[in-house]
C-alpha cells in the first residue's frame, strides 16, 4: 500500500468516526479498498458488515463485494454470508 493510499484511507476512516451514519462515506471508502485492490485487507470486511449494519436495505449491502482469498481463510466470508443472510431475511 502506498503511502497515499494509506492516509486516504485514514483519513476517510478519521471521517467516518466523527459522521458514523454516513452512507456516502462509507460506500467510499469501500470502493476505495477496492480500487486500491486491497480486497485482503481485514479492516474491509470490517467496513462492509459495519455498511450491512446500517444500511440493510440498500441495494448495495445486498451486493456481495466478496472478500479475497487469504480473507476468507480468517473467517470474514462466514461472518459476512450470515450477515447477508439476515438481510435478506428481513425483506421476507
Amino acid at each position: 500500500m502506498t503511502a497515499d493510499t494509506h492516509a486516504e484511507l485514514d483519513a476517510l476512516e478519521e471521517q467516518l468516526r466523527l459522521h458514523p451514519e454516513s452512507e456516502r462515506l462509507r460506500e467510499t471508502l469501500l470502493f476505495a479498498f477496492l480500487r486500491e485492490r486491497l480486497e485482503d485487507d481485514p479492516r474491509r470486511i470490517e467496513h462492509i458488515l459495519e455498511y450491512v449494519r446500517r444500511f440493510p436495505r440498500n441495494s448495495l449491502a445486498r451486493s456481495p463485494l466478496v472478500p479475497g482469498k487469504k480473507t476468507q481463510r480468517h473467517g470474514g466470508t462466514r461472518e459476512l454470508r450470515q450477515a447477508l443472510l439476515r438481510v435478506q431475511g428481513a425483506d421476507r
